[in-house]
C-alpha cells in the first residue's frame, strides 16, 4: 500500500514536532499534493513553494524562521524518499537543487 504525502510524513521517525508538521502539510495541501503519492519532487516542490514565498514577502523578520525550517525539512525529506524508493540520488539531487535556485 502506497502512503500519501501527508501520511507518509506522519511515520517519519523521529517524528517532527506538531507545528513543523502542520506547516509542511499546510504548505503540501496548498500545492494539492496531499494525497499524492510521496516522490522527492512533491516534497522538493512544497519546499520550493515556501522558498518562493518568503523570497517575495523579504524574509526578513524572525517569525518566518518555521518557514524556513519546514522548508529545509521538505527538501530533507526529499533525499529520504528518494532513497526509501530507490530512485537515484543523483536525480533528486538536481532536483532539489533546481528547485532550491529557481525563482
Amino acid at each position: 500500500m502506497k502512503l500519501s504525502v501527508a501520511e507518509w510524513l506522519k511515520t517519519r521517525n523521529p517524528r517532527a514536532p506538531e507545528n513543523l508538521l502542520a506547516r509542511m502539510n499546510a504548505e503540501i495541501s496548498k500545492l494539492g499534493l496531499a494525497e499524492s503519492d510521496v516522490t522527492p519532487k512533491a516534497l522538493a516542490d512544497a519546499g520550493a513553494s515556501i522558498l518562493r514565498s518568503l523570497d517575495e514577502s523579504g524574509c526578513t523578520v524572525r517569525s518566518n524562521a518555521l518557514d524556513l525550517l519546514s522548508a529545509d525539512a521538505l527538501f530533507t525529506y526529499a533525499f529520504e524518499a528518494a532513497a526509501d524508493s530507490k530512485t537515484e540520488i543523483e536525480e533528486a539531487s538536481r532536483y532539489v537543487l533546481e528547485r532550491v535556485t529557481t525563482k
